[in-house]
């Protein structure tokens, strides 16, 4: 006899980083998965749409018909270029798939947003920021979260909803315009030196596979509202430039790119755990250490 479905879950982005992960501890919870991609879909499953397509989402979340939905589709990188095209996936985007969702002829037991530790902006330091801090952010990417934060929360009477500050995190499959993985990937080439910007940054790394469970936990928790997820745990750049030597075996030569730093840089942004623990009491994050080298050996 077939096991019953727990849901069918929409994920926005579901071939991204993120996505691809939380996919596959889904589907072994014994939920039915079903995602937008930006690319071609390749299952049946699969819907191949822009955010920014209004019609074209409703039209596939009305075939869809999920229980519950995760948006992960955003531009995640700090500095992208184009700033219009920015603010046009993660706001715009946003809202249409809250439309859409609103429109579904049964209600979403649960909508989860993954937003960023980066709304915080200048309100951070290096003491745990937790989730009471009024949000200042410092650039267009913070300041995209931040309106798609206020976006699902208009909507929160209908939508019961998760908004996840989600700081740095890192693992196998990241973009290679990240900082991690642009670093393991020079090591793992044996490359002799490095162009960077300020190596002196302290941040709040996680493993994508943690992150991946935390969101299922939050997911299928009671919970309403807006939590961190992070380690707590802040490290600096350079720390990891350390570490990464140390697993190589040799020395790579840093040299600072100009271009590559910003007058508006956040110097330390670490979160605090202590609201997510009291809620959904995750597994311990692994140790950036393990991370790095899963990502060093992988395949």
């Amino acid at each position: 006899m077939a096991v019953p479905s727990r849901g069918r879950v929409l994920i926005t982005g579901l071939r991204g980083f993120t996505g691809r992960y939380l996919q596959n501890l889904l589907l072994e919870a014994g939920y039915e998965v079903a995602g937008l991609t930006e690319g071609p879909a390749q299952a049946a499953h699969e819907y191949q749409v822009d955010v920014r397509d209004g019609g074209a989402l409703r039209e596939a979340v009305a075939a869809v018909r999920p229980d519950y939905a995760v948006h992960l589709a955003a531009i995640s990188f700090v500095a992208h270029r184009d700033v219009g095209e920015l603010y046009d996936v993660n706001i715009r985007g946003t809202l249409n798939l809250v439309e859409a969702l609103c429109m579904l002829s049964r209600p979403l037991r649960k909508l989860l947003f993954a937003s960023s530790g980066n709304v915080y902006g200048a309100a951070a330091g290096a003491a745990p920021i937790d989730e009471d801090v009024a949000p200042q952010p410092l650039n267009h990417y913070g300041v995209s979260k931040l309106a798609a934060e206020q976006v699902v929360r208009l909507a929160a009477d209908v939508l019961p909803s998760v908004i996840t500050r989600t700081f740095n995190y890192t693992g196998v499959g990241q973009a290679g315009n990240f900082i991690v993985p642009k670093l393991v990937t020079a090591f793992r080439n044996r490359e002799p030196r490095l162009n960077l910007g300020n190596i002196d940054t302290i941040r709040d790394f996680s493993d994508v596979r943690w992150i991946a469970q935390t969101y299922l936990a939050l997911l299928e928790s009671d919970y309403r509202g807006t939590v961190n997820v992070c380690s707590g745990r802040g490290v600096c750049v350079r720390d990891i430039l350390e570490a990464l030597q140390r697993l190589a075996g040799y020395q790579l030569q840093v040299d600072t790119d100009t271009s590559l730093l910003r007058n508006n840089e956040i110097p330390a942004l670490i979160g605090s755990t202590r609201k997510l623990q009291n809620l959904v009491p995750p597994a311990p994050c692994p140790a950036l250490a393990e991370t790095l080298e899963w990502m060093y050996t992988a395949a």
